[in-house]
């Protein structure tokens, strides 16, 4: 079970990142697992976030810091998710130019 990594910015303003937990309903409303926002009281909590103020983005993309990559990993740990874990850490491998991999 794969989780698609989202980022935005909500109705007050607050910028978060996060990954989606139940896809949006017909409403467009999502739950999003939000993992890092500005309001710090929201991080490590899931809430209803309406589709229109986030966007979902693949992990293939390179604008990922090693930081991010790291929470990723640790996201993928805490959920029990083996593929994704290990698509993340193949893709941190190439940011950071190793030719080895890490694997679960």
């Amino acid at each position: 079970m794969t989780m698609n990594w989202v980022k935005g910015v909500d109705g007050r303003g607050w910028g978060f990142t996060g990954y989606i937990v139940e896809a949006p309903n017909w409403e467009g409303v999502a739950l999003v697992h939000i993992t890092t926002c500005d309001n710090k009281k929201i991080s490590g909590h899931t809430v209803q976030v309406n589709s229109e103020t986030f966007i979902e983005y693949d992990l293939n993309t390179t604008h990922l810091t090693n930081e991010q990559f790291n929470t990723l990993m640790g996201v993928a740990l805490e959920i029990n998710d083996k593929r994704w874990f290990n698509r993340i850490a193949k893709e941190k491998n190439k940011l950071i130019g190793r030719l080895d991999t890490w694997k679960v």
